[in-house]
């Protein structure tokens, strides 16, 4: 994971205030990353997969639990959050948790077991 390894490169790049004008020519790289999953969620949404929600409501869903869950792992030391560390698949685990909000369960499927 990018931001473990170099969690000053994340927070420069993703968590400071940067203004884009200068760059008129080029596409925010930002904008870029988002158009991609809301692209993902879009075709996800076309194979019926996922429930008839507002794909850009279900991207900015996605996109603001990702980006907070690794915001709080480059922010604060293991010890620091509430009653114990974030287990090792913390990220997964919340992209999971936010993606399964939106997904359609198949005509009799059973419920998604939790992961433990």
């Amino acid at each position: 994971l990018f931001a473990r390894q170099n969690p000053n490169h994340y927070r420069f790049m993703f968590m400071t205030p940067a203004k884009f004008e200068h760059l008129k020519e080029l596409s925010d790289p930002g904008q870029q990353s988002f158009q991609r999953l809301l692209a993902a969620v879009e075709a996800a949404r076309a194979k019926g997969l996922l429930r008839p929600v507002d794909p850009m409501l279900v991207s900015q869903v996605l996109w603001a639990r990702l980006d907070g869950a690794v915001s709080l792992l480059v922010t604060y030391r293991p010890e620091q959050f509430p009653c114990a560390a974030p287990p090792a698949d913390f990220v997964e685990q919340t992209c999971e948790n936010a993606l399964r909000g939106f997904l359609v369960e198949p005509a009799g499927a059973a419920p998604r077991p939790a992961r433990a």
